[in-house]
């Protein structure tokens, strides 16, 4: 693979201050339409509102965006580290780590999944960050993709959508990163998300192969996170002239 055709993701986890969540919105919006990198997901352990309104202090933030080649990433970020916009969505920040990541697998990310309205998305995230054994990573994809299968295969709306899996080549080199979109309400996710998950261990079928799974791993954590306005802002941007001239057809699906 060419490297301009090498595609990399940079995960920005992020806390804004208490005070500063419009300013943080205000700078996103010109780092959206500055860069046009591709935005896979915004999310947060507590949501942050279309005003910059925090639910929670010192909330923890992610968000995930994919990048053509390493000439693109460096170009874009001499470019804009010494515009005023970018230094104030810096000093909106109270903490920001970056991190790139590789494909981990073939497969590549879903589109982000139009909102519901301007203040519900109408869906949650379930993100996992996991490090299997030593020489075991192909056998945890293999087991991934069996568990992505039957989490998608849940009846009643419950299926879960896997959105993204990176493999990290900083900090944590090895690391699998892996985010599913689990079609509930924000405010209800909280309650349901954990039933799939006990009723897959309490489930006499798969309960042994789910205990290999996570058998391979050395560590592994899941987080349920909520999408934050960072992605209202995206979906805006690509239906607006400049987005479609500087994209083509928007990669949007409706709710």
């Amino acid at each position: 693979m060419e490297e301009d055709q090498l595609t990399i993701y940079v995960r920005n986890t992020f806390q804004v201050k208490w005070n500063r969540g419009a300013m943080f919105l205000t700078g996103k919006k010109h780092f959206i339409e500055e860069t046009r990198w591709t935005l896979i997901a915004a999310c947060a352990e507590w949501p942050l509102l279309r005003d910059g309104h925090l639910i929670e202090r010192e909330s923890k933030m992610v968000q995930i965006w994919q990048v053509t080649g390493w000439q693109t990433l460096y170009k874009t970020m001499v470019q804009f580290s010494e515009s005023g916009w970018y230094r104030k969505l810096g000093e909106s920040l109270a903490s920001e780590d970056h991190d790139l990541l590789i494909n981990a697998t073939l497969r590549p990310p879903k589109p982000l999944k139009g909102w519901k309205s301007p203040d519900d998305p109408g869906y949650a995230y379930v993100y996992e960050l996991s490090r299997p054994r030593d020489h075991l990573s192909h056998r945890y994809l293999r087991e991934i993709y069996w568990f992505d299968a039957q989490m998608a295969a849940l009846e009643e709306g419950r299926g879960w959508e896997l959105v993204w899996c990176a493999s990290q080549i900083t900090s944590q080199p090895a690391e699998f990163a892996f985010l599913w979109r689990v079609p509930v309400s924000s405010g209800s996710s909280g309650d349901m998300i954990p039933r799939e998950i006990l009723d897959m261990v309490h489930d006499p079928r798969n309960h042994k192969r789910y205990d290999h799974m996570i058998g391979l791993l050395q560590t592994t954590q899941r987080k349920i996170l909520y999408p934050i306005y960072t992605e209202q802002l995206y979906l805006n941007y690509l239906k607006s002239p400049a987005g479609q001239t500087a994209t083509g057809t928007p990669s949007v699906r409706n709710p």
